[in-house]
């Protein structure tokens, strides 16, 4: 029976998940809420159409994370006084304080897991990871999705 590189990526993610479960419950948050967090955080007044592409989420998962978010004191959303269709998303000052304490977790993950490569290995790998995730995005996008 072949074993396919989709059969690693899979297992390797559920266990990051998995990790990320545990370490993000005592914030308050879950794996797809940090996410919106560290880009809202990156980019302050994001607006919220630009989230779903940006994270690689559906449109109806960013909107009931961002109401999640919204409700626990994470974001907060403000609509654009000249287009009020356009909803700008911006990160609370707990959201602020939550952003460190969300990249140790992250870090601390990558630094445990990656440990195995040198940095030489290290860097190449992210190289190719993103170049997975770019022709990963491109092939979904081409079948319509």
């Amino acid at each position: 029976m072949e074993i396919t590189n989709c059969r690693w990526f899979g297992l390797a993610n559920r266990y990051y998940n998995l990790y990320l479960s545990q370490r993000l419950a005592c914030l308050g948050l879950n794996v797809g809420q940090h996410l919106i967090v560290l880009a809202v955080c990156r980019e302050p007044g994001i607006t919220q159409d630009r989230l779903p592409a940006q994270l690689g989420l559906n449109k109806s998962n960013v909107a009931r994370g961002l109401a999640t978010l919204e409700e626990k004191g994470f974001v907060e959303r403000r609509i654009n006084e000249n287009d009020k269709r356009t909803a700008h998303i911006w990160p609370t000052e707990k959201g602020r304080e939550t952003y460190p304490l969300i990249m140790d977790i992250v870090r601390d993950w990558d630094s445990n897991v990656i440990a195995i490569f040198s940095d030489e290995e290290n860097a190449k790998l992210k190289r190719q990871l993103q170049q997975i995730a770019e022709a990963a995005m491109r092939f979904v996008k081409g079948n319509g999705d």
